[in-house]
């Protein structure tokens, strides 16, 4: 009874963010939100996806993507305190008599974009000092554990994606990290033409990207292998 939307981009998708929540029947316990719930850093585009996220009843857990801008992060929480935001942060709670861990990242990338490494250069920095961060976190995590995370964090769900780019889509170092550690699932967005669903290491890996998806996606932890 956990669910997962991300890539809405304010109003850009809200269109199938409505036609995929009008399909669920019933309420679960969490949504997870693996960032770009807004457009170009645009605060008050979540306004109208929250209000339709926000008819479920449901706990809602976001991370920030690309689209959350580092400098409207502090207000994102400030005017949006129902949703539980992760930075390399975890939340824990309660479904169904099971304790769930979510360990909430932006991500990392392998290479920077070149916007990125003409305007943000110190994210390389960033990226590198996460993985020992996540890796802390997940040794505070108990019960079912979630990665979420809004970078892409396995290469099988970077097909369909153009090669030369999947640097600039995904972190290997974050993908080993998984590997490694393996927990219950990982859920993702970002790559809108990728594809829907890998393993890692017997870890199911989902890629919730609406616009590839066209619905809210239901979490099978019994997946596991």
């Amino acid at each position: 009874m956990i669910y997962a939307v991300s890539d809405v981009h304010g109003t850009r998708y809200l269109g199938e963010l409505r036609r995929a929540l009008a399909l669920l029947n019933d309420t679960p316990c969490a949504v997870l939100l693996p960032g770009d719930l807004v457009d170009r850093g645009k605060v008050e585009s979540l306004v109208p996806v929250l209000a339709e996220l926000e008819k479920l009843g449901s706990l809602l857990i976001a991370t920030f993507g690309n689209e959350e801008y580092h400098d409207v992060r502090p207000r994102l929480r400030k005017e949006f305190p129902s949703v539980k935001w992760l930075e390399d942060e975890l939340y824990a709670f309660s479904c169904n008599g099971k304790e769930v861990s979510v360990v909430g990242t932006p991500g990392s990338l392998d290479r920077l974009t070149p916007w990125q490494r003409k305007n943000m250069p110190w994210l390389e920095r960033e990226f590198r000092e996460r993985e020992r961060r996540l890796r802390v976190l997940f040794q505070s995590a108990r019960g079912e554990v979630i990665l979420m995370s809004h970078y892409v964090v396995a290469r099988g769900n970077l097909k369909g994606e153009d090669e030369r780019i999947w640097p600039e889509m995904f972190s290997s170092s974050i993908e080993a990290l998984v590997a490694e550690l393996r927990p219950s699932a990982a859920v993702h967005g970002h790559a809108h033409k990728g594809s829907p669903f890998t393993y890692l290491s017997g870890v199911p890996v989902y890629n919730v990207a609406l616009p590839l998806r066209k619905q809210v996606v239901k979490l099978d932890l019994k997946l596991s292998l």
